[in-house]
């Protein structure tokens, strides 16, 4: 089939189009639209591209292969940081008898860091309870941050001896 096919005008219907610079010919303009059969709904678009909105759950996710040619903004302009501090050296409070919510679930979440300033590993869970055989084990002095989950996050240490501290500031 070839690339352009003549269109002889007629009074019955137009077909939208744009003339290429140089070459004369017409480039069809195309609407992107949704909806039931009968109808259309027009999608959102201006110079900067698609406008784009997350689901229901509040997430869009996008693969690394999704995101080849995409131009993808990170949103901006959090106003406010909030610093939790779990720590026991008293023996009781923060063990590892159960696991502790360190970071609440939160959509408005831009990012969190999280530290253990103690002198045992903590383990930590993400959406779920933590667990020292199965959460991800921060070593002692070490930090972990995140930009991408914003469900709840919990912490729990390796052991109950020597003293158990961990810090998270998170930022929306």
């Amino acid at each position: 089939m070839p690339d352009s096919v003549g269109i002889t005008t007629g009074t019955d219907a137009l077909v939208a189009t744009d003339a290429v610079t140089g070459t004369g010919e017409e480039v069809q303009l195309v609407k992107l639209a949704y909806s039931a059969n009968g109808s259309d709904t027009h999608v959102e678009a201006d110079a900067d591209g698609l406008h784009v909105q997350a689901g229901a759950s509040g997430g869009l996710a996008v693969t690394a292969a999704d995101a080849t040619g995409m131009l993808v903004e990170p949103r901006r302009g959090g106003t406010a940081a909030h610093t939790r501090l779990y720590a026991d050296s008293s023996g009781t409070g923060f063990d590892n008898a159960a696991t502790e919510e360190l970071v609440a679930s939160n959509v408005d979440r831009l990012g969190v860091v999280i530290q253990n300033t103690g002198d045992v590993a903590v383990y930590l869970g993400f959406g779920t309870a933590a667990a020292t055989t199965t959460g991800l084990e921060l070593g002692v002095g070490a930090t972990y941050s995140d930009d991408v989950f914003y469900g709840a996050i919990n912490a729990i240490p390796a052991s109950d001896s020597g003293g158990q501290e961990v810090r998270a500031i998170e930022f929306d």
